[in-house]
């Protein structure tokens, strides 16, 4: 990937945690860093097998999701609500994900590094985290 498409990529993910009111400075950069990487890796690993899906605008496409999950971990489920989130979206992303917390599965699953990166960093919201734990 050329530089040029690395910063724009990047900008897609940071634009879309400005949209929800997150200044992506607060983060970390290596955590930033290691999300963008969940998503891009496990993009990646579809475009394998799904050719056409090779595209930047799906590499794009994942990293604004990896935005919007972090957003929802962030702020918790009403607060991202509150900021345009629309959580019907994620539930199924959120519930997988807490299935596959405690598997073999969830070392692959990009939402999954990026929920367990979070609560590594302390930055998961307490509404965000009574939700996952109902989910496992």
């Amino acid at each position: 990937m050329g530089l040029f498409s690395a910063f724009r990529l990047a900008s897609a993910y940071e634009k879309r945690l400005k949209a929800y009111g997150i200044d992506p400075n607060i983060l970390p950069a290596e955590l930033n860093g290691r999300i963008c990487s969940f998503a891009k890796n496990q993009q990646e690993r579809i475009s394998q097998y799904t050719p056409e899906m090779r595209n930047s605008m799906y590499m794009e496409a994942a990293l604004v999701n990896a935005a919007d999950l972090v957003a929802f971990c962030l702020l918790g489920p009403t607060d991202y609500r509150v900021a345009g989130g629309n959580t019907e979206v994620l539930k199924e992303s959120i519930k997988d994900a807490a299935e596959a917390w405690t598997s073999e599965v969830a070392s692959s699953r990009s939402d999954t590094l990026t929920i367990k990166a979070l609560n590594d960093a302390g930055l998961l919201d307490d509404e965000f985290i009574e939700l996952f734990k109902s989910l496992i």
